[in-house]
């Protein structure tokens, strides 16, 4: 007894059968509504779709909630970097090339852990609760590129943090603000919240892969 799928028929043809597994192939993995035909450079589309998203999803939260509780500079730098993040995410829509997907994901990486690194400047260097957001960077080389990016990235990040330390003994800066002991436990639970959020991108990009085959 031979299995069918669902819409098939016995008389289906082969190239008939073949041409419904490509259409289902393209729709599961197109780039927001940009049917792709390369599979491979359509799923790396869809994991820099969802990085992109959390990315700004966490600086316009930042940018908010230091606007809302009357911290200029940093609300200034998480603008910043949200508005290079927004212009990244419609640049990489534009033409959803190998080399441009690529580029535009590293660029993400280099400003996202550039505007970290203004950020823990701004609020306390070595102190700052910024700090644990920096392992996200090679986090999510590693879910786009491999293990070779996530290494090279995250020597990026060492020499990052160092230059945090380095800072707070060469120009030490008073920060624009002290969390007190509840903004901690808010700000250590929005990152738990983004690390879901990726767990979460991680899981449906694989499973629409899969779907896929």
């Amino acid at each position: 007894m031979s299995i069918h799928e669902p819409g098939s028929s016995m008389n289906d043809s082969p190239s008939k059968i073949f041409l419904r597994k490509l259409r289902a192939l393209r729709e599961a993995t197109r780039f927001r509504g940009a049917a792709l035909d390369d599979p491979e450079i359509a799923a790396y589309a869809l994991r820099l779709n969802w990085l992109l998203e959390i990315c700004l999803l966490a600086w316009g939260c930042y940018t908010l909630r230091s606007w809302w509780m009357g911290r200029p500079h940093k609300a200034f730098n998480d603008a910043v970097f949200m508005t290079i993040t927004l212009f990244l995410y419609g640049w990489a829509r534009r033409q959803e090339s190998r080399r441009r997907l690529r580029f535009a994901a590293h660029l993400t990486l280099f400003f996202s852990s550039i505007g970290l690194f203004c950020a823990a400047l701004l609020t306390g260097q070595s102190e700052s609760i910024v700090l644990g957001y920096f392992v996200g960077v090679p986090l999510f080389a590693a879910y786009l590129e491999g293990i070779g990016a996530s290494l090279f990235w995250a020597g990026w990040i060492v020499l990052l943090l160092a230059g945090i330390s380095a800072s707070e003994v060469l120009f030490p800066l008073t920060p624009e603000f002290t969390p007190g002991l509840i903004e901690r436990g808010v700000d250590h639970a929005l990152q738990i919240a983004f690390i879901l959020a990726f767990a979460f991108s991680s899981r449906r990009v694989t499973d629409r892969q899969l779907r896929a085959l």
